[in-house]
């Protein structure tokens, strides 16, 4: 198995969890650009993941705090699957990655950062070399862009 490298990550391993609050409860009424919240629809929201595994890797999660697919209503599910796809091609457009990984982890055992609050990741990936150093102002403003450019 090939070594993940992430050691922007290290400030997320090392931080102290705070199990009581909720942050994509609370997120949804801070500021968009200032959270790296690039897109919202009625719900859900789509928003770059502060530890990224790689450039571009986004999270789209819906509004209402639940913890499995099965619990989320029909309607919800749908916007969900609508913008997971529109999300791909968002990161297809703009990275041109050769694949794009999605995960949905649900609870710590799986893998999850924040535990309780369904989310679902995008990680665009290749083969080749990992990308300059991009900052999150600058993956935030190219995927913002693109969406802008990108009918729902």
């Amino acid at each position: 198995m090939d070594e993940l490298w992430t050691p922007w990550r290290m400030s997320y391993i090392v931080s102290p969890k705070h199990e009581a609050d909720c942050i994509f409860c609370d997120l949804p009424s801070r500021d968009d650009h200032h959270h790296y919240i690039l897109e919202r629809d009625e719900f859900t929201f789509t928003i770059l993941n502060l530890y990224p595994y790689a450039v571009g890797h986004v999270m789209i999660i819906p509004f209402g705090h639940c913890d499995r697919m099965d619990a989320l209503d029909t309607a919800t599910q749908t916007a969900l699957v609508r913008q997971l796809d529109r999300i791909e091609g968002v990161l297809q457009r703009t990275y041109r990655p050769e694949r794009v990984q999605v995960g949905i982890n649900l609870d710590r055992s799986a893998g999850a950062g924040v535990v309780g609050h369904l989310h679902v990741h995008l990680v665009p990936r290749t083969d080749g070399a990992t990308p300059a150093t991009v900052t999150m102002d600058q993956t935030y403003e190219r995927l913002h862009t693109t969406l802008r450019e990108t009918p729902s």
